[in-house]
């Protein structure tokens, strides 16, 4: 068998466990690629952080009123009791009642306030939750999904490998150096095909005499223009 034939079947096989390797590279990438389910889960960590802090606000607005209303109470006894009797006493509870009502009003505004706040974050951090738990079991079903990829195109590779020891057991040493010397010089493709006079790798047209060579020809013919081995059926 004439060793270009043997070249060309193994640069066949070598092209397509390129296409094999490349592929289970990108695999690996996105087995760990994770950045959206860590963008979600830092925007839920704020957002569990914000809530807290709005909830601490929350919970002392309560206590302020609750002491804003005791004080009311507290004086509104002291006003009703009959035990102050001087005017000008009256009066200045009545102010003080007066005065911690509308305190009361206001804190009750902030804590209106303040528990729409909490209650906003606490539906985003639902919303958030709902998109991580969503995210996430696409990234399990995805990584389920390339986990058995990769154990297919390993088998693959496997096998093309051993279709090509066994190829490479026609052709000479001296041939398989040169043919892998070309491999790593001419990016990946040592073999080129020639396909209606050209040569399919850089387009450099071949001469009626040169195409009966390369399709006849026990040598391995070099294309004057790239230098790859032609191979012409």
């Amino acid at each position: 068998m004439r060793e270009i034939i043997g070249l060309a079947r193994i640069q066949h096989i070598d092209s397509q466990i390129d296409q094999l390797v490349s592929r289970l590279d990108y695999i690996k990438i996105k087995l760990t690629d994770d950045k959206e389910l860590k963008r979600i889960n830092k925007s839920l960590i704020e957002l569990r952080n914000k809530f807290q802090t709005s909830k601490l606000k929350l919970d002392n607005s309560e206590k302020t009123l609750l002491e804003n209303s005791k004080k009311i109470t507290q004086s509104e006894s002291n006003l009703y009791s009959g035990n102050i009797k001087n005017p000008k006493e009256l009066q200045e509870v009545e102010n003080e009642i007066s005065s911690l009502k509308r305190l009361k009003s206001s804190h009750e505004e902030i804590l209106f306030q303040i528990m729409m706040e909490v209650e906003e974050i606490s539906n985003e951090i639902d919303m958030v939750s709902s998109n991580y738990q969503t995210a996430e079991d696409k990234f399990n079903k995805c990584t389920q999904d390339m986990i058995a990829e990769k154990d297919t195109i390993q088998k693959e590779i496997d096998v093309l490998f051993a279709e090509r020891k066994a190829v490479e057991g026609s052709i000479s040493d001296d041939s398989i150096n040169l043919y892998e010397k070309l491999r790593v010089s001419k990016k990946g493709i040592a073999v080129s095909t020639v396909a209606d006079g050209v040569c399919s790798s850089c387009g450099s047209t071949l001469t009626p005499t040169q195409i009966q060579t390369v399709k006849s020809s026990n040598l391995l013919i070099p294309c004057s223009t790239c230098g790859r081995l032609l191979f012409s059926q």
